[in-house]
């Protein structure tokens, strides 16, 4: 029997930043790894959209970088979800895709802080051999 090939779909979402009108880059690559995560996990499409949908909606919440999170802040959205009327179980659910989106970060971008020198507004800057290199390649 031959290979089964996958077949990978743009899943929009609401990803609407409060200043930017979408999700920062660095936020959208993190956001992305994690929904092609759990489409390669056999994710339905819906639950991966509904994923996006919360990691979006959490990062209007907070007004800052996804990777400058504190527990607090985690705490009071959720308490916030409540507020709104949502039940325990979408509250819960999407505490649960916190965690799982947390959980990869953590193991993939255990360095993200110290790329961003704990400055998210004002990234460091890109070293000019690095820079040098991806000029040549567009060139």
């Amino acid at each position: 029997m031959g290979a089964v090939v996958g077949v990978v779909r743009f899943l929009p979402g609401p990803d609407v930043d409060p200043v930017t009108g979408g999700l920062r880059p660095l936020e959208g690559e993190l956001v992305d790894r994690f929904v092609l995560a759990g489409m390669g996990a056999g994710f339905l499409d819906g639950s991966v959209a509904d994923d996006r949908a919360t990691l979006t909606q959490f990062a209007i919440f907070l007004r800052r970088g996804l990777w400058a999170v504190q527990p607090t802040d985690v705490d009071a959205w959720l308490a916030s979800l409540r507020r709104q009327g949502l039940s325990r179980a979408t509250v819960y659910g999407r505490a649960n895709t916190l965690a799982r989106f947390y959980t990869l970060v953590v193991r993939q971008d255990a360095t993200i802080a110290t790329f961003m020198s704990l400055n998210p507004v004002q990234p460091p800057a890109i070293p000019q051999d690095i820079l040098g290199a991806q000029v040549k390649k567009l060139a």
